[in-house]
C-alpha cells in the first residue's frame, strides 16, 4: 500500500513512469512468496512456516535497515531487496489468502 512512497523515497528524482515501472517489478517479485506460502500450509507445520517467515522478515529487515543508505544509491538492487522482503512477508501462513480465496468458505453459514 506504502511501497510508492517508499519507491519514491529510494529514488526520489524519478518520474511517475519510472516508479510505477519499479512498483510493477515490486509487485511482480512477492507472487512467488503467495505462491509458496499456499503450498507449504498443506506441507509444512505452521509453526515452522512461521519461524522462517519472521526469521526472513528479521534478516532482509536488518540488511535494508542497516545499509539503507548504500542500498538506496541503486534504486534497482534496493527494489528487489524489498521485493525479497515482502515475498517471505507473503510466505507467512496468515497470507496464504491471497492464492486459496475460494477455501476460504467452502460450506454455507448454518
Amino acid at each position: 500500500m506504502f511501497s510508492g512512497v517508499i519507491i519514491g523515497s529510494a529514488a526520489p528524482g524519478a518520474t511517475m513512469t519510472v516508479t510505477i515501472a519499479w512498483l510493477l517489478l515490486l509487485a511482480t517479485l512477492s507472487i512467488p512468496g503467495t505462491l509458496l506460502g499456499a503450498w507449504a500450509t498443506s506441507h509444512v507445520n505452521r509453526k515452522y512456516q512461521l519461524c522462517s517467515g519472521f526469521l526472513g522478515y528479521t534478516v532482509l529487515g536488518l540488511i535494508i535497515g542497516l545499509a539503507y543508505t548504500h542500498v538506496t544509491r541503486y534504486t534497482g538492487v534496493f527494489v528487489v531487496l524489498y521485493g525479497l522482503y515482502l515475498t517471505v512477508g507473503c510466505k507467512l501462513p496468515n497470507r496464504r489468502h491471497l492464492a486459496t480465496w475460494t477455501d476460504m468458505f467452502r460450506l454455507g453459514p448454518r
